[in-house]
């Protein structure tokens, strides 16, 4: 497919950390669909609207006019949400700050792609089956991957896919090339699926890698997927966070809305090794049943030592 030359416009940094990038250049990007937008207007939808306040309460003057039910309910969501609420008349009420962990507080809050930020609904595990992953060599392809290898090979990662969901023979060409590892479709509609890439060094078995630009790293995986590459030059938004795990590894995400589908995209790199959750599906997947896939989404985990 032909591809625009024009770079993409960046557009700036949104709240909770997420970096939020137009997949289109300005000259031939087409209108965005009502489904695909995440602007910042969201936000203030979902309860971080502006509330406003007596002048008297204000001007630093000691009028005791009472707060209104709304002005309440904007004070504590100042106390225990993570933005700050701007009162009418000019007062803004910070967000509350957690200690450190040395003063005995709890951690600094992850920030979260929007559309599996804290508060959105999620699927219950028990409709969900997990899948080992064993981050084969690229020579393995042919069989299902995942749970269906035979032996004594030790996992190392793990998925949460849907009851239901069946795996799905990898190729020499996804193995070889794409890295795929693991891979479940969904058997109503195999453009529904979820698979995890396993990479030393771009594949080299001897080496191991490490990250200098995710973005660009992203760009190269899909480099051997071409519905993946016409999805990231053809989208209509896509959002970006960095965040750490519980172990202290950083993890960068990626949420991809395009014409081609949506791909949601979670990249950490463990002992030298490449891991990259990909979930893939059309607009009814992620409409309506977005709590299935942000429950897919955060059940993506690489099995430590301690837990095998």
């Amino acid at each position: 497919m032909s591809t625009c030359s024009t770079p993409l416009r960046s557009a700036g940094r949104s709240p909770r950390g997420v970096v939020r990038s137009s997949g289109r250049c300005a000259r031939c990007a087409p209108s965005t669909r009502a489904s695909s937008v995440h602007s910042d207007a969201s936000t203030q939808n979902s309860g971080e609207s502006s509330h406003k306040l007596p002048a008297s309460l204000t001007d630093g003057g000691g009028a005791g006019v009472p707060l209104s039910r709304r002005s309440v309910l904007g004070l504590g969501a100042a106390a225990f949400g993570a933005s700050a609420v701007v009162m009418p008349g000019g007062l803004v009420v910070p967000p509350l700050a957690w200690a450190d962990d040395e003063e005995g507080g709890g951690p600094a809050a992850q920030p979260a792609l929007p559309f599996v930020e804290p508060g959105r609904p999620r699927a219950s595990v028990d409709e969900f089956q997990t899948v080992n992953g064993f981050a084969t060599p690229p020579a393995s392809y042919g069989g299902y991957g995942g749970s269906a290898i035979e032996g004594n090979l030790v996992p190392r990662y793990s998925i949460l896919a849907p009851k239901g969901w069946k795996a799905e023979t990898i190729t020499k060409q996804q193995k070889g090339y794409s890295g795929v590892d693991t891979l479940m479709v969904d058997p109503r509609d195999k453009n529904n699926r979820i698979y995890v890439v396993t990479f030393l060094r771009e594949g080299e078995s001897n080496k191991t890698f490490s990250f200098t630009d995710p973005t660009k790293t992203l760009s190269g995986l899909a480099s051997s997927d071409y519905t993946l590459q016409d999805a990231i030059e053809s989208a209509d938004n896509q959002d970006f966070v960095k965040r750490e795990d519980d172990k202290g590894r950083t993890i960068y995400d990626y949420d991809v809305d395009s014409i081609y589908g949506r791909y949601l995209v979670s990249m950490t790199v463990d002992s030298g090794r490449l891991y990259a959750l990909f979930i893939k599906g059309s607009a009814g997947l992620f409409d309506d049943n977005g709590d299935q896939v942000r429950t897919m989404f955060e059940g993506f985990k690489i099995l430590d030592a301690d837990v095998l």
